[in-house]
């Protein structure tokens, strides 16, 4: 019992929570299981600190934690004989591993579990690929690549293929993607979604001639995942990419399909977590250790730029200025219905178009709802943009062959502008012809999702060494009826928020405030 209150943590807001609200849960994520004993692995470590820290014996029935022999010399020569190369706009190049990506994958290979803390363009995915090729050649078994969306897979398939352009390795004999089709194969590596994993529940035959078109539609977005789990025992290694999001307070409470999928795979003894940005949580960074191992540094954005190794980043936070009938109609409202007038305010939008027109370069505007913003400020951007200037739009609803496409393309134009939402390229995609940044949501205070964002343009190349960031906020604040105090809006609350994000990252930032035309 004191050790699973050590292992137990408040969900954050958790009194606002209905089921706390209605007293069927209290509210708290216990980690240790006392009906089984059970506690994650990766979190031994602390139980070690527990004991030693309360008086109690603490006894190991097997050797944990045994480092394997990786030397440095046994990295060159593996490197050497990969030949890793990457086609860059000078044509296809030599890759030679930065210290501290070579500094990782050696301590990823010593400790057999780790999570690689790693910054947006420090290449995880190169990573990723030299730890595949060491466990390819090490063990017998297979290997999944759990990435977290659908384009993502193939771009983790498609980066592997050039990392091996130079040698007689075949990406498509030895990897299988997965999107929604067959999951069982005969290749050794799997790269994949979760969703794609888990089927759906099916809708009864004898119910279904009786539901309407929108109540199956209903009916298939709300079903339960089931996971087979004989499926997982196959696989002896896996690799979590952009793992911050195994570790939701949804899934620890035991419905997420991610830690499901993390429990079923029995047989895997060696664990690899690649992320840029952890949450300011201890439930979240425990259930991670937990899951893969121990956080490992492997550097930091500031690092990368002082050393030239990543693109240097000025964010231009846009304070946009309403009127004082605007501030006065807008006193009171809920959250939603700030965010839903932000996005129609003719002003607004038109003030984004504007500034997507007239910067030059590659110019990335990054929305968050498809129908209420995105095809808007797609459709007003494509109409005032010059002859001849190409304009791309992409959502969640397209194939991520198409989503790969365009992004491919975007690397070949100097002059385009892509207009795209948070959940396709937040996260993962990077470009490294892009010289422009547009945060065009209203509102948003989410840590990783912004911080991954400016990662977006982060990778240098031959023509770029440094990315502009557009952060624009929204000044609703206004007097409180009484006349005493100055109250802020939601999205400006969202603002501050964001500055101490740069804050603490050390982005170099500068404010302005605009007049919006009403």
């Amino acid at each position: 019992m004191e050790m699973q209150d050590r292992f137990s943590f408040t969900v954050k807001n958790a009194a606002f929570i209905p089921a706390v609200k209605n007293k069927q849960w209290d509210g708290k994520i216990r980690l240790l299981n006392l009906r089984n004993g059970n506690l994650y692995y990766g979190l031994h470590r602390q139980v070690q600190k527990f004991c030693e820290e309360n008086g109690y014996d603490c006894v190991y029935q097997d050797p944990i934690d045994v480092e394997a022999a990786f030397s440095v010399d046994e990295f060159d020569q593996m490197v050497e004989s990969l030949k890793l190369s990457r086609m860059t706009e000078e044509g296809r190049v030599e890759i030679v591993p930065h210290d501290f990506q070579a500094h990782a994958v050696i301590h990823a290979i010593q400790a057999g579990r780790t999570l690689l803390l790693s910054p947006t363009a420090s290449g995880k995915s190169l990573m990723i690929y030299l730890l595949l090729r060491y466990f390819l050649a090490k063990i017998k078994g297979k290997i999944l690549i759990l990435v977290p969306t659908s384009n993502l897979v193939q771009q983790m398939y498609d980066d592997f293929d050039d990392y091996s352009n130079l040698i007689p390795w075949s990406v498509e004999e030895n990897c299988h993607m997965i999107y929604d089709g067959v999951k069982h194969t005969d290749k050794r590596v799997t790269i994949t979604t979760w969703q794609a994993l888990a089927v759906k529940e099916r809708i009864p035959d004898e119910i279904r001639s009786e539901l309407s078109a929108a109540q199956i539609k209903a009916w298939n977005k709300q079903a339960p995942y089931i996971l087979e789990d004989d499926y997982f025992a196959q696989f002896k290694v896996v690799f979590g990419d952009e793992c911050h999001l195994f570790a939701s307070e949804d899934s620890a409470k035991g419905g997420g399909e991610l830690m499901q999928i993390m429990s079923l795979l029995c047989n895997a003894t060696y664990r690899f977590g690649t992320t840029g940005t952890l949450k300011d949580s201890k439930i979240n960074s425990m259930i991670l250790e937990g899951l893969f191992g121990e956080v490992y540094q492997t550097t930091t954005t500031r690092e990368m730029i002082d050393a030239g190794k990543a693109a240097d980043i000025i964010i231009k936070c846009l304070q946009l200025q309403y009127s004082e009938a605007t501030r006065k109609m807008m006193r009171g409202k809920e959250y939603q219905e700030e965010i839903d007038f932000l996005m129609a305010h003719e002003g607004r939008n038109r003030f984004i178009r504007n500034l997507a027109v007239s910067l030059k370069e590659n110019t990335l505007v990054l929305f968050d709802q498809k129908e209420k913003h995105g095809e808007v400020l797609y459709e007003m951007i494509l109409k005032k943009v010059r002859h001849g200037r190409k304009v791309y739009y992409i959502q969640g609803d397209m194939a991520p062959k198409e989503r790969n496409a365009i992004r491919k393309i975007v690397e070949t134009e100097q002059d385009a502008i892509i207009v795209a939402s948070y959940g396709t390229f937040s996260t993962g995609v990077n470009i490294a012809n892009l010289f422009n940044l547009i945060f065009a949501g209203a509102g948003g205070k989410a840590k990783i999702k912004f911080l991954q964002s400016i990662g977006r343009g982060l990778r240098l190349s031959k023509r770029k060494r440094k990315i502009v960031a557009h952060d624009i906020s929204d000044d609703l604040s206004c007097w409180n009826k009484a006349g005493t105090s100055v109250k802020d809006n939601y999205t400006l609350e969202h603002f501050t928020e964001r500055v101490n994000y740069y804050n603490a990252e050390q982005f170099e930032y500068r404010k302005y405030k605009i007049q919006i035309e009403e």
